[in-house]
């Protein structure tokens, strides 16, 4: 029986860094890579370093060049670009904290027809807190 696991992780991970690992492995220069690929060495470049959006045509040529499909490069890409957007969007929002509510009272009908306290807090409050960015940027 096979388990499937999911890790959700923090971290944003340039299309490049993808790219710079496989010219890596594959001993293989980015200027040997631009030139197979028709492109200018400074793509190739802003592209590793992460100043470059990785289009489909670039998927394409990476897929000519390196034999990995375009589809990959691209999920890469749009893994990323998520990823951006959604750090961007927990920055601009306000942060909630979780805290735990007071003690639940619970009405005690058996005993003597009072209230009384649960033991430990049973349910948790949300409160929002202001967002430590400053409007403007």
């Amino acid at each position: 029986m096979t388990t499937k696991q999911h890790i959700d992780t923090n971290a944003i991970i340039p299309p490049g860094e993808y790219l710079e690992e496989t010219l890596e492995a594959r001993e293989m220069t980015q200027k040997a890579l631009a030139d197979a690929m028709g492109r200018p060495a400074q793509m190739v470049s802003e592209l590793i370093r992460g100043k470059k959006e990785l289009t489909a045509d670039t998927a394409l040529d990476l897929e000519r060049v390196l034999g990995i499909p375009a589809y990959i490069w691209m999920s890469f890409e749009s893994t990323y670009r998520l990823a951006l957007a959604k750090a961007k969007r927990v920055v601009s929002s306000p942060t909630l904290v979780i805290t735990p509510a007071s003690p639940l009272f619970i009405r005690d009908g058996a005993r003597s027809g009072g209230y009384t306290t649960t033991p430990k807090p049973q349910t948790w409050q949300v409160v929002a807190a202001k967002s430590s960015r400053r409007k403007g940027k």
